[in-house]
């Protein structure tokens, strides 16, 4: 059955894709796969300034992504929607069926 949706849902999509369309933001993703973390664990783990991560996990907070509690000064961020790692799933398998038609070797990409 195909799914009816309406215009503010296709925007809705669009602003919740954007949202996942940053290479930190997925890498930030991935690591909190691991567990909950604090804005500067997170950035240490990454190598990122505080005031990046920061940026970036308010952008995936403000679309429901992760979400953040407070513990003690700190807020500690987790996956809020888990339905992301099945979304970065078809991605990624789309890019290795587009790398593949074009005979190109993912593994060049991962020695680098």
């Amino acid at each position: 059955m195909a799914l009816t949706i309406n215009n503010p849902m296709i925007q809705q999509a669009a602003r919740w894709l954007r949202a996942l369309g940053e290479e930190n933001r997925i890498r930030l993703l991935l690591r909190l796969q691991e567990g909950p973390a604090n804005v500067t664990t997170l950035a240490a783990d990454l190598g990122l300034s505080h005031a990046s991560a920061s940026k970036h996990l308010n952008v995936l907070a403000a679309h429901g992504i992760v979400e953040a509690r407070r513990e003690g000064p700190a807020h500690v961020y987790a996956i809020a929607d888990r339905s992301v790692f099945e979304i970065c799933d078809i991605v990624c398998a789309g890019v290795r069926r587009h790398h593949e038609r074009l005979g190109e070797a993912l593994a060049q990409e991962e020695e680098s």
